[in-house]
């Protein structure tokens, strides 16, 4: 007996609908992964609130998601934080002009972090599916370069 992981969108919704019929599509179309991202918590709740506002806690979230590319089978267009984007490290200072202009990266930044400023997401479109038997291994990779 050999046991997969797996969550099948599919039986979520009746055979042969419209709903089926469209994921199928965004399916066979994007990334697996873009469906069901992975996320990592950068929480630095402890050192404080607002303790994500620091060019520490910025440099860190950076070298966690060049970590995160390096060790695993995302890419840089797949591993996005505040402090990382499509393979560019970002600065608090340069976050900081960032918002005051319109475009992506100011929605962007308010949707990853929490209230109280303290901790961040990473987030990863896996190029698999992100419920699938290569999830555990992609897990443990990611804490194993975490603990280095």
């Amino acid at each position: 007996f050999k046991f997969k992981y797996s969550i099948d969108n599919d039986q979520i919704a009746p055979r042969n609908s419209l709903s089926l019929q469209c994921y199928k599509r965004v399916e066979s179309t994007f990334p697996l992964g873009l469906t069901d991202p992975l996320y990592v918590i950068v929480d630095a709740a402890s050192q404080g609130r607002g303790a994500l506002q620091t060019e520490r806690f910025f440099n860190a979230s950076a070298t966690l998601s060049q970590l995160i590319v390096d060790r695993t089978a995302c890419g840089p267009a797949q591993v996005a934080s505040i402090a990382y984007l499509n393979g560019i490290a970002i600065s608090w200072a340069q976050s900081k002009k960032l918002r005051e202009q319109p475009g992506f990266y100011g929605g962007f930044f308010n949707q990853s972090v929490d209230h109280d400023m303290n901790a961040a997401l990473i987030t990863m479109t896996t190029p698999f599916a992100p419920f699938g038997d290569q999830t555990k291994g992609f897990v443990n990779t990611i804490r194993d370069s975490f603990n280095d």
